[in-house]
């Protein structure tokens, strides 16, 4: 069998974590999570050994590429703990752009996002009161599309990430 190792970042509190990654895993840990979290991580992947950035440009004239998020486990407090998934022009992600149908709330169970981005921003805040199983979901960046960019830019605010690695057997 071949053995793999897949970046695992999980959700801490009150830091914004960057995974340069072409695939990963994303979660806010395990079993239930915590009251008042504020966490997020930023999905801005690198291509190559020199680690430049990718882009728009480097896929070919109009071309952009995707990241897709496939949530396997999503429980957070309906209304009151979300889940808020922006693109972002560049890393500092001052005007954040969010996804259709973001923020995400309630019991989802598994469903997937192809968003048309070089770089996202997933941020999870919950409130003080009741909790969930929370939510886990592989990330990957695929080639070029021709993908409308989602509306309206909001504030986001920001939150941690632990790194960790995670193996994944697979026959």
């Amino acid at each position: 069998p071949m053995v793999t190792s897949v970046p695992l970042e999980v959700c801490a509190h009150d830091e914004r974590r960057t995974i340069r990654d072409l695939h990963g895993i994303i979660t806010d840990g395990e079993g239930q999570y915590a009251l008042s979290m504020d966490c997020s991580i930023l999905i801005a992947p690198t291509l190559g050994e020199s680690g430049g950035s990718v882009s728009a440009g480097s896929c070919g004239a109009g071309a952009r590429t995707n990241i897709t998020l496939s949530f396997t486990e999503f429980d957070v407090e309906e209304t009151f703990d979300q889940v808020f998934i922006s693109t972002c022009s560049d890393e500092e992600c001052a005007n954040p752009v969010p996804v259709p149908g973001s923020p995400f709330s309630g019991l989802l169970g598994s469903f997937q996002l192809k968003v048309a981005a070089e770089i996202l921003l997933v941020s999870f805040a919950t409130d003080t009161q009741n909790v969930g199983a929370g939510f886990r979901a592989s990330f990957l960046l695929e080639g070029p599309s021709e993908l409308v960019s989602p509306p309206r830019p909001v504030v986001v605010s920001a939150g941690p990430w632990h790194r960790a690695r995670v193996v994944i057997d697979s026959a």
